[in-house]
């Protein structure tokens, strides 16, 4: 696990093992606004937050599979430390509302991304043992299916008319 966190405040009161500890609320330091760790897959967020001084200020990101907008995002760092906003897109409807709460000032979409020689308005799918994860199936029996509006990248990004910085695609 990469620590984030370079807040002299928190390095001297938090011991790692009591890091490992917290919660998901208190990932995030309360003095600098960096995650305290990474908890992303591949430490990407360890170097995406490295690259900040080269991605500049500004900017404007997509992040599909987005979740909650803070577990495991890899655009958190770039709005909260370099004002950047962008588009996230979450397809299951419970994490949704987690991230509109969590990542208000962003574009955020709960739909599931098809081909656009899908045909159908809407897809089902049935959550995963994982929350971040989900399975597109209408086959798998005594599982609740959750059903989102269909649409493809590209129609959400012409709502925007803007140029992509960044783009996690998870």
């Amino acid at each position: 696990m990469n620590y984030l966190c370079k807040c002299d405040n928190i390095q001297n009161q938090v011991k790692k093992y009591e890091m490992e500890t917290y919660c998901k609320s208190e990932i995030i330091c309360s003095f600098c606004g960096c995650y305290k760790w990474d908890d992303s897959p591949n430490g990407l967020r360890t170097k995406l937050t490295s690259y900040l001084n080269k991605l500049g200020e500004d900017g404007f990101y997509l992040e599909v599979g987005a979740a909650d907008g803070i577990s495991q995002s890899n655009t958190y760092n770039l709005e909260r430390l370099a004002n950047w906003t962008g588009i996230l897109i979450e397809a299951d409807t419970d994490i949704y509302k987690l991230c509109r709460k969590n990542r208000p000032n962003n574009f955020i979409y709960n739909c599931a991304l098809v081909s656009a020689s899908y045909n159908n308005k809407y897809i089902s799918f049935t959550p995963n043992d994982c929350p971040l994860m989900t399975n597109i199936s209408n086959k798998i029996d005594g599982v609740d299916k959750k059903t989102v509006e269909a649409k493809t990248l590209d129609s959400i990004l012409k709502e925007h008319n803007r140029n992509l910085d960044f783009c996690s695609i998870d």
